[in-house]
């Protein structure tokens, strides 16, 4: 991405382990990418933490690790089949859920939206469409499936 804009030469990439502790050992930086990781834990990694905290419980605090190396974040998070492992919430419950616990570790979400929802609506009508009315979830989209969720976050600059 970063060679296809032209930036190469100011991005530095960081290969670290993706558990929990290894995040603690990342330094700060400007901006976090973390696509289609996440909802693994409990299952490729960090199984034994996972299984006796519960998925959302380790989410929670790795959400808020990030945001101790970064003000910016694009995050993107799978809730399909039976993923994440350890999380007992339903299906059409695990965005809004997950929204709040993004907002709990200190992240302001400027968007968010399932990949199905961009393809099947476009950008605009998908931002908010799985979190904005849990109500009405199921019944006003039954004929797209959850495959995933698609979580751009970021706070705001410090004024």
């Amino acid at each position: 991405m970063a060679e296809l804009m032209g930036l190469s030469h100011k991005v530095k990439f960081a290969n670290q382990s993706i558990s929990l502790d290894g995040l603690t050992k990342i330094g700060p930086t400007d901006l976090i990418i973390c696509q289609n990781l996440l909802h693994h834990a409990g299952s490729i990694f960090d199984i034994e933490i996972v299984k006796e905290r519960g998925w959302i419980s380790y989410a929670s605090d790795w959400l808020k690790v990030l945001r101790e190396k970064s003000k910016y974040c694009i995050f993107a998070c799978g809730f399909k089949d039976k993923r994440p492992s350890y999380w007992k919430a339903s299906r059409i419950d695990k965005p809004g859920l997950f929204l709040s616990e993004i907002e709990k570790a200190g992240w302001s979400c400027i968007y968010n939206a399932n990949v199905q929802d961009i393809f099947d609506f476009g950008v605009a009508r998908a931002n908010g469409m799985r979190t904005a009315h849990p109500q009405n979830k199921l019944r006003r989209y039954a004929t797209s499936i959850l495959r995933s969720a698609f979580f751009n976050v970021t706070s705001m600059p410090d004024t």
